[in-house]
């Protein structure tokens, strides 16, 4: 840069000052609530801001930077191309007091919360909350990035807020927005093409690597964390050769990469289906490219949200490209080729935390029928749907029966408790994914470095939702206002409609199973260990023993804490049952997935020893 042009930036870096020390909304209303802070760092200075936040009648300082971004916007000709780095310039004053835009998204039920957030194709931003007033520099505290789920479609990161997480618990978290639906995962089905959100995430966690040590982070602790395809997402990264070094820890929340949902099957099909409706399927592979590149965010709106009607469902999710992802997670093994076999060793060195709700597939069952009793018809007519989707094909009478007299406890009842028909769609798409990463990870252990295992059931009605009463247990992400410290946003989202003014107030027992989760979750970022707790309450925490195929210890979330809250092989029976699914589907010819469960057969007398 010029003379001229570090004088322009050394000015407007004084005009930017007084403008956050003049107006009132920005920056707070007295000195001991909200004021500027800076960091300096050698891509440039950022500017955010410090102030207090509250988590059970308790006050903490936290430093925030938002909007940090961590590479090009990806659009005109780097749309549908992985990120590239943005040009930095040190001398340069980066204001990161706000939220940047959500990725550009096609909302649907029940993701309709996310059309209250701005949107743009220009969403690759992060934030950044430290604990305390002010930063220091020098690597103290361990880092946790979040990443959001939503179908791999929908979300963003400024609704999970990282200021009481981290004010309360002394770590830094980071929050990212990645590509999302078809801008993010649209894939021809060739090598070397799609997964760009994968590869957004990717680019995050280098950054964080780089440059957190001047926000006060420490590089050598590094935690990945997600929610349902956050979940799927941080597994994905857990075994991405290119992440070594950069990640030590994943918590999978509800999702692994071994869920059957968690990787598109059909990618060509989908391409070609999107293209015809975006009227650019003429001419070969890169002219279809060039022709989505011209056409203009609202067009390819319409094209994808056409798509998600036609098919009622979100098709656009990681695929195999020969670069990130390698074959079908359950494929994996050693005798796959060297980028394959190299992140199977990341993931056994990494500690690992996995677990579920309760009634985790509960969303599935709603949406589907509310009633809080099903008939037996009813019960067929859903076990169908499901296993369609699955398998991608018609399932043969037989299967259904049987998937019907497992779950159908009492064969004389007229009716069926909702809650017993959420236990198939929970082991379907959510326990045996996570039983089965544990056990991976576990046995992968034999031959590596061996990193901590932990698995957990999260099983805290909480006190604001009359829906789950009928469920006799906790659905999907409902763990989150626990994990987050009940943050306004979060607290919205999950404790009223989006829009409402009042949600409602979390419950002195919600308070201390937040309390609980959050030092666990913590705990296992600082130490790789959860267990090493100061809980203030009258409530005491056994010891959370490592999962092993020996044992299968898992622990359950829920108080008050009982002597079973340490229990042994998660619903053995069940996911004997959904694995030998599984094979039945594929050994009659059924499964279109092309023999996606051969590897898991390797592991059944693991899992249910």
């Amino acid at each position: 840069m010029t003379k001229s042009g570090d004088v322009i930036a050394f000015n407007l870096f004084h005009c930017f000052i007084i403008l956050l020390l003049v107006v009132p909304n920005i920056v707070a209303r007295s000195q001991n609530e909200r004021m500027v802070s800076s960091v300096k760092t050698p891509i440039g200075t950022y500017v955010g801001l410090s102030e207090t936040t509250t988590f059970n009648r308790s006050i903490e300082y936290y430093t925030a930077f938002k909007g940090i971004a961590y590479a090009k916007s990806p659009v005109g000709l780097l749309r549908f191309r992985r990120p590239e780095p943005t040009e930095f310039k040190k001398d340069v004053v980066y204001n990161a007091t706000y939220h940047r835009s959500h990725c550009t998204q096609t909302p649907v039920q029940p993701f309709k919360y996310t059309a209250e957030f701005d949107q743009s194709e220009d969403c690759l931003y992060l934030n950044i909350y430290c604990p305390g007033r002010g930063v220091t520099a020098g690597g103290k505290y361990p880092v946790m990035i979040y990443i959001h789920g939503g179908s791999f479609g929908v979300g963003g990161a400024d609704v999970y807020a990282g200021d009481v997480l981290s004010a309360f618990n002394d770590v830094i978290v980071v929050t990212i927005n990645y590509r999302l639906g078809v801008l993010g995962f649209l894939s021809s089905g060739q090598k070397h093409d799609g997964n760009y959100g994968l590869w957004d995430m990717h680019f995050a966690i280098k950054w964080v690597n780089s440059y957190i040590e001047y926000f006060g982070g420490d590089n050598t602790r590094v935690t990945l964390f997600g929610n349902s395809a956050g979940g799927a997402a941080v597994t994905y990264q857990a075994m991405f050769p290119g992440n070594r070094g950069l990640v030590h820890r994943v918590i999978a929340q509800s999702g692994t990469c071994f869920a059957t949902w968690a990787l598109t099957k059909s990618p060509a099909r989908y391409f070609e289906k999107f293209s015809i409706i975006s009227g650019c399927l003429d001419g070969g592979y890169k002219d279809v490219m060039d022709c989505l590149r011209q056409r203009t965010t609202s067009e390819l709106e319409k094209a994808y949200e056409a798509i998600i009607l036609e098919e009622k469902d979100y098709l656009f999710f990681p695929t195999i490209d020969g670069d990130f992802i390698f074959d079908y997670p359950l494929l994996l093994d050693y005798e796959s080729n060297n980028a394959t076999n190299e992140g199977l060793s990341l993931f056994s060195e990494l500690d690992f935390m996995n677990g579920m709700t309760s009634k985790d597939g509960a969303n599935f069952v709603l949406s589907f029928n509310n009633m809080s009793t099903w008939t037996l018809e009813e019960f067929k007519e859903y076990v169908s749907k499901e296993l369609l989707y699955v398998y991608k094909r018609k399932s043969p009478e037989h299967i259904m029966n049987t998937v019907v007299q497992q779950y159908w406890k009492n064969s004389s009842a007229d009716l069926i408790p909702i809650a017993t028909v959420t236990e198939f769609p929970t082991d379907l798409f959510f326990a045996y994914p996570a039983v089965l990463a544990s056990v991976i990870h576990n046995s992968l252990n034999t031959r590596n470095r061996s990193g901590n295992n932990y698995l957990y059931v999260f099983d805290q009605v909480p006190s604001f939702t009359s829906q789950l009463s009928m469920l006799e247990g906790v659905t999907h992400a409902y763990e989150l206002p626990f994990v987050f410290g009940f943050t306004e946003h979060i607290k919205t989202k999950y404790t009223a409609d989006y829009s409402a003014d009042n949600p409602l107030i979390p419950s002195h027992e919600d308070i201390e199973m937040s309390s609980i989760v959050m030092q666990l979750w913590t705990n296992f970022a600082k130490y790789g260990n959860p267990n090493k707790m100061k809980i203030s309450n009258h409530h005491t925490l056994p010891v959370w023993r490592q999962y092993d195929t020996i044992s299968g210890d898992y622990l359950i979330l829920k108080l008050p804490f009982e002597d079973k809250i340490i229990r042994k092989h998660y619903a053995a029976q069940q996911m004997s049952f959904i694995e030998d699914l599984h094979k039945d589907m594929m050994h009659n010819g059924l499964c279109a997935m092309t023999s996606v469960f051969v590897y898991v057969v390797m592991f059944q007398s693991l899992l249910f020893i």
